[in-house]
């Protein structure tokens, strides 16, 4: 990593992250936020606890917020699964923050949390997010037809999923 830090995302992170996702070329890219989003809306959930991992990139060299990945387990019978939402500063893209960020997320997933599915969803015209997906193991289970409606158009998302083997039990004595 070069210029840039991985940490727990913190409560005060809330205002410089929602403000990170509502940046046009971010949200464009994203599922989460519409244009005008009040900030404070979005900061309310951004400060939301996460059940999983909830991490951000901050810049070496001023400390400002310039990705973040939160990993959001299901609960009751799809305990063992969860799916995730990445977002990284445009200004940053393809420097190895979402590729540090994915890294992060995977190992707590599979050695802290037992999990053995993540999940994703991700626009079908977002050819740089879907290559970092396939270079972590998660392949296109299908094509969700029309899902969002961005810019004044229906977009397509692929549905992603990376399946791993459950941990080896070790049996204490």
């Amino acid at each position: 990593m070069s210029g840039f830090a991985l940490r727990a995302h913190e409560k005060d992170d809330a205002p410089a992250t929602a403000a990170l996702l509502m940046r046009p070329a971010v949200r464009h890219g994203t599922m989460v936020f519409a244009p005008y989003t009040p900030l404070a809306t979005a900061t309310e959930h951004m400060a939301a606890p996460v059940n999983g991992a909830n991490i951000v990139a901050v810049s070496d060299a001023d400390g400002a917020v310039i990705g973040h990945i939160a990993l959001f387990r299901n609960t009751r019978f799809q305990s063992h699964s969860a799916w995730f939402g990445l977002a990284v500063h445009e200004d940053w893209w393809r420097r190895g923050v979402g590729a540090a960020l994915m890294t992060a997320m995977l190992d707590t997933a599979d050695n802290w949390l037992g999990l053995t599915r993540i999940t994703l969803n991700v626009f079908t015209d977002n050819a740089p997010a879907i290559a970092l997906y396939r270079k972590f193991g998660f392949e296109i289970e299908g094509t969700m037809r029309r899902q969002m409606f961005r810019d004044g158009t229906f977009v397509d998302s692929h549905a992603m999923a990376r399946l791993i083997d459950p941990p080896n039990y070790v049996a204490t004595p």
